[in-house]
């Protein structure tokens, strides 16, 4: 697999608006096999600079995934973020699921966490005295329950 990091910032939201140069990238033999755009995004409405997560946004992979689907390529989620209030974990669950629900073009998702040598850093995902922060337990570690 090659990534091919998408245009502004990788934004996964303003993609399907910024991605026709990337369109062209092609194998030798003519073929897109293995060429994944990565992209990223965060919740709030700047980059990762607020602690508020804009509701705007959640409905917008849907149609992401739609574009992806239609120009025959996929993509990666490499980068996400948000606070861990209960306005992001609303937004971000449901996200999750739309990315889940359309593995045909969403090979996957990881999300920005920081480290411990960035303790106040408000999208910090690193566990608290032991627990998970709230983004993690109510949105991301259900995705990986073991299944019976």
């Amino acid at each position: 697999m090659i990534f091919l990091s998408a245009t502004n910032y990788a934004n996964a939201i303003s993609f399907p608006n910024d991605a026709q140069p990337l369109l062209g990238i092609q194998n030798r033999d003519g073929t897109t096999t293995n060429l994944i755009f990565e992209l990223h995004q965060y919740f709030d409405s700047q980059g990762g600079k607020n602690t508020y997560c804009n509701d705007a946004l959640a409905g917008k992979f849907q149609d992401v995934a739609d574009y992806l689907r239609s120009v025959g390529r996929q993509a990666f989620i490499g980068e996400m973020g948000s606070e861990n209030g209960q306005d992001c974990v609303d937004i971000v669950c449901p996200v999750l699921d739309v990315l889940n629900q359309n593995g045909d073009v969403f090979l996957g998702w990881t999300s920005w966490a920081a480290g411990n040598w960035w303790p106040s850093y408000e999208l910090s995902e690193v566990p608290n005295g032991g627990d998970d922060v709230g983004i993690v337990a109510k949105c991301f570690a259900p995705k990986f329950a073991a299944s019976k």
